[in-house]
């Protein structure tokens, strides 16, 4: 019976990390860019060059990104700012699923906009805004692409961005553009392992509702020591399984 419930919270934890994927590597994402740049909620940081874009796993060295993760129930609802120009980019949640695309492949067509983001459960009567976003999640990540080949209409378009709390839209504070270190990690999107995969992974449960979807992945988390309003302390048991399974999945 024993050898059987060991099984059984194994294959619990291994289907767990799979599930888990896209929004511990979001976690880690975060965390390591306000590591490596001291970017806060809605700051910016621009990454451009080999050396600086190659933490991204999907990034072009040819073109300049600029990328910011905000969390929605600190900020509040969220305005972007979107000058006219070639450029590209997304709005995406906790779990890397889109909440809308921007600029050329965006409702906006590069001609500008202003767009606001709301969280799953924040309300806003009357939005002044272009288009009015509502992510499922708390966290967001917004990254875009400079497209144009002009220097002068790139740096144009760089510092034409602007992100700033709904509540400042009278009198919008200064965007934040900071730069990566020159010893930057250059595993910035990739999963950490062992425990600390289940680290990330509880510290972001903690901060975003439980969707439908995810009831039953929460259940299986609950005999390994994960559990929602709780902290992550395994007994020696449960760690070794999430050891085990961290690296199985």
């Amino acid at each position: 019976v024993e050898t059987i419930y060991e099984i059984l919270d194994f294959q619990r934890a291994v289907q767990a990390y799979l599930w888990a994927l896209p929004i511990v590597a979001f976690e880690e994402a975060r965390v390591n860019q306000m590591r490596n740049t001291g970017a806060l909620d809605g700051d910016l940081v621009t990454y451009e060059g080999y050396r600086s874009v190659g933490v991204w796993l999907t990034a072009n060295v040819s073109t300049p990104y600029l990328i910011g993760f905000a969390d929605l129930t600190t900020t509040g609802p969220i305005v972007i700012e979107l000058p006219e120009g070639a450029g590209a980019g997304m709005i995406n949640d906790a779990w890397q699923r889109p909440v809308a695309d921007l600029g050329q492949s965006g409702p906006d067509k590069a001609m500008g906009a202003r767009y606001l983001v709301t969280g799953p459960e924040q309300m806003v009567s009357e939005p002044q805004a272009d288009f009015t976003l509502r992510s499922k999640t708390n966290n967001i990540i917004f990254m875009y692409r400079i497209l144009e080949t002009d220097s002068q209409l790139v740096t144009k378009l760089k510092s034409g961005i602007k992100v700033y709390p709904y509540a400042s839209r009278f009198h919008p504070p200064e965007t934040n553009f900071l730069v990566p270190k020159e010893d930057v990690d250059l595993a910035l999107h990739i999963q950490p392992r062992g425990l600390d995969y289940w680290k990330r992974l509880h510290a972001i449960l903690q901060r975003e509702p439980v969707a439908e979807r995810d009831r039953f992945f929460m259940a299986m988390l609950r005999p390994l020591g994960i559990e929602l309003g709780l902290p992550f302390e395994p007994n020696e048991r449960q760690a070794k399984i999430l050891r085990d399974a961290a690296l199985f999945g």
